[in-house]
């Protein structure tokens, strides 16, 4: 007998073509175990898009040793410049915007809508734009925006 402790290894995460990744996304509660193994990641857009105005705003990566947004997006986030533009543009303009940055926070609107529509709201507009997207996807928004901004 040896007096070696177990070793507590986590099994390999399983790729999305396997027969368990699979499984996982049968049944009528499917949708529901996607979301909640995403709802980390959205619950963090808004500190993310903050930090990013930041990196943008300051160029707050120079002095981390990069040349480029570009690099530091790559290399640190695993994004590309323009991801982290978009998401500190949204950001900024939510600043203009408080109940609707108060929403996406909150999670009660989400932060793909308000990305398409934070452009065309203004603090006047702002409560009748909430209404007008809460509850509705992101394929319903463009269309909306699509007739509303030919």
């Amino acid at each position: 007998m040896t007096d070696h402790p177990r070793r507590c290894e986590r099994p390999p995460a399983p790729d999305a073509t396997t027969p368990a990744a699979l499984l996982f996304l049968r049944g009528r509660d499917a949708d529901a175990r996607v979301q909640a193994l995403v709802s980390g990641r959205i619950a963090a857009r808004p500190l993310l898009a903050s930090l990013a105005l930041v990196l943008v705003e300051r160029r707050a990566f120079e002095p981390l040793g990069f040349r480029s947004l570009g690099d530091y997006a790559r290399e640190r986030l695993g994004l590309t410049a323009r991801a982290v533009r978009e998401w500190a543009r949204v950001w900024r303009a939510l600043g203009a915007l408080p109940r609707m940055r108060s929403a996406v926070v909150t999670g009660e609107v989400s932060w793909s809508v308000v990305s398409r529509i934070v452009g065309a709201v203004t603090p006047e507009t702002e409560v009748a734009a909430m209404e007008s997207v809460r509850g509705r996807t992101v394929r319903a928004v463009e269309a909306m925006l699509a007739a509303a901004f030919p």
